[in-house]
């Protein structure tokens, strides 16, 4: 059996919200925030920046403030200036395609009222999705990706803002993936932290089809409550397809935190309560345990097999596949990265999913792009700039010009010209990259509790 106690608990988010953190604001303050970004006119301050606010300083004090702020979500959803920002998220050569896309302040806001009023009766439909054909990497075939219409697109990432600051700050300190300020450079640093604490036996494996297989209705039910059974959840409902048994769509911007909602209810809080001698680390849908004996770990793997069997999901892997002693040379591949402990320190590296990955990405942006205006120079190196910083942990200062080298190759294979990501471009993206995972090992150090 696991010792119980041996390894205390994080920090009380799994006994609900904290609100102790949090510095209530007047009424006049609150209602003067709340008219910025559900009225029409522009304030000093920006609509999602007085959201973010009213959320943190009034909603979360109390339990009533919530459930009132949750009441009024859909007007916000349904506000024309938050879905404006939403266009800007999204990128609004995507969504403009026209000559307006260079002027900043021009939207279309005869459109994003319409919107807005289908929003509001009731009468917004998600639309049907295009769908787009694309080779797999490095193998035979090809796979489907799905493109919502730009209004549900919109919506979807309007959505997205306003759930955040709302459902985020109640997560597991450990789950790291789709969360604003946590990387796979947390995951990383998390694992170097635990071998250096002596649990050097890692139990790593995914949930297969993990977006796809997820039970739609409880994971509803879950986040109707969470929610304070808010009016938004018919346009929730809408655009996760009612018709759809099982499963939640991809394509849209707010799909991971229903996932990360599913997950946090019943698999990150349970583990916390079941199992406290052990660290449960989560990216989305790729999972760690950090265990300090074989035994343990084989435990473990057993208890999450079974746990996710229990919540109508299935682990990819196998025992032998799953569990790994560090300590004795073992590789693991994880969140990008293959790791390794050499005399008791973390060793990463770039693994070569994340190249298939890169390649992915790269052919599906092309194929989104073909029947639309083609992404400029910039964009297209912006890709293997965002590539670069997330793998700067896996990538050593000297090696960066090879790096950089082999995304450049790689795009030209996939019909894209990145000349634009120069060495220059990738040694500032790598810099970038390292800052990051320091300030993720600052953050590690703070959600771990003390030896």
């Amino acid at each position: 059996m696991l010792r119980p106690g041996s390894f205390p608990k994080t920090n009380s988010h799994h006994q609900g919200p904290v609100h102790l953190s949090y510095q209530s604001i007047s009424p006049l303050r609150h209602r003067y925030l709340q008219r910025n970004y559900l009225g029409n006119r522009s304030e000093d301050e920006s609509p999602l920046d007085a959201y973010h606010s009213d959320v943190q300083e009034w909603a979360r004090i109390k339990k009533e403030r919530m459930h009132q702020h949750c009441y009024s979500l859909l007007e916000a959803v349904a506000s024309p200036r938050m879905l404006a920002i939403a266009i800007d998220n999204i990128g609004r050569r995507r969504i403009i395609r026209d000559e307006y896309a260079s002027l900043p302040n021009w939207y279309p806001w005869d459109w994003l009222r319409e919107i807005k009023n289908q929003l509001l009766d009731g009468s917004f439909r998600r639309g049907k999705y295009t769908k787009y054909k694309i080779p797999k990497p490095g193998k035979k075939g090809s796979r489907t990706i799905e493109v919502p219409p730009d209004e549900t697109r919109i919506v979807a990432r309007n959505l997205s803002n306003l759930l955040t600051p709302i459902l985020d700050p109640d997560f597991y300190d450990f789950s790291m993936g789709f969360r604003p300020k946590r990387s796979p450079a947390h995951c990383v640093m998390t694992a170097k932290s635990m071998i250096e604490r002596g649990m050097h036996h890692m139990v790593a494996c995914d949930i297969r089809d993990a977006f796809g297989t997820v039970p739609k209705n409880r994971m509803l039910q879950i986040l109707r409550s969470r929610l304070h059974q808010s009016p938004v959840m018919g346009l929730i409902e809408e655009l996760l397809d009612r018709n759809r048994k099982r499963g939640i769509p991809q394509g849209l911007s707010f799909s991971p935190i229903c996932l990360n909602v599913y997950l946090d209810h019943l698999l990150d809080r349970w583990w916390c309560k079941n199992f406290p001698d052990t660290m449960l680390v989560r990216y989305a849908d790729d999972l760690a345990v950090f265990c300090d004996t074989q035994e343990t770990a084989n435990q473990c793997f057993d208890a999450l097999r079974n746990r996710i069997v229990k919540i109508g999901m299935q682990i990819n892997e196998s025992s032998h596949e799953a569990i790994n002693d560090l300590a004795c040379g073992d590789r693991v591949n994880w969140t990008g990265f293959n790791l390794r402990s050499v005399n008791g320190e973390l060793r990463v590296r770039v693994n070569e999913s994340s190249w298939c990955k890169l390649e992915a990405n790269l052919l599906e942006q092309k194929h989104k792009h073909e029947k639309d205006e083609s992404l400029t120079g910039f964009e297209v190196a912006s890709i293997g700039m965002s590539w670069m910083t997330q793998k700067a942990l896996g990538v050593s200062k000297a090696e960066v010009p090879v790096v950089a080298e082999r995304v450049r190759v790689l795009a030209d294979q996939c019909g894209m010209n990145m000349s634009e990501f120069t060495d220059e471009a990738a040694q500032a993206a790598w810099k970038t990259g390292r800052r990051v995972a320091e300030r993720a090992q600052v953050d590690v150090s703070h959600w771990l509790p003390a030896v």
